[in-house]
């Protein structure tokens, strides 16, 4: 079993730090769009208050589902084993989900300068290599097997 590691996997961090911080910038793009339209509603002459609060609770609970969505779309380590792979996201850790291989011949990964596309199960996946401390290794593995 081979397995590699992106600098997103979750070391040392907490879950919620971690959820917290890949939420932030959303928090802060909601949060401005809210103030703005305060602000046009204000010069108006209409009421803020309750639309600020509300647009605010809204605007938290959307930043935390495109946090969500953004950890589920960072992959942090691939497992190779054998003749099938797994690909995990930061969320897959963080919050231990349960994890499926897929066979390496239905991959069929392409390289393309310093990106790796890949097929996994209805999805394709790029993987940067600039997050990756042995991209190479990771290519001809991958490459390597998914022929064989």
């Amino acid at each position: 079993m081979d397995s590699f590691r992106s600098r997103h996997y979750p070391l040392r961090k907490k879950r919620w730090r971690i959820f917290q911080e890949q939420a932030m910038r959303h928090y802060a793009i909601l949060a401005s769009v809210v103030m703005l339209i305060t602000l046009v509603r204000m010069v108006q002459h209409k009421e803020i208050l309750w639309f600020t609060l509300i647009g605010l609770a809204i605007g938290l609970a959307i930043a935390n589902i495109m946090a969500v969505v953004s950890l589920r779309k960072q992959v942090a380590e691939v497992f190779i084993l054998q003749e099938h792979f797994a690909v995990l996201s930061v969320y897959d850790i963080l919050f231990e989900q349960e994890t499926k291989s897929f066979p390496l011949i239905m991959a069929s990964p392409n390289r393309e300068g310093d990106c790796l596309s890949f097929h996994y199960f209805d999805r394709i996946v790029t993987l940067n290599g600039g997050d990756w401390e042995n991209f190479d290794l990771l290519c001809t593995h991958l490459i390597w097997r998914s022929q064989g």
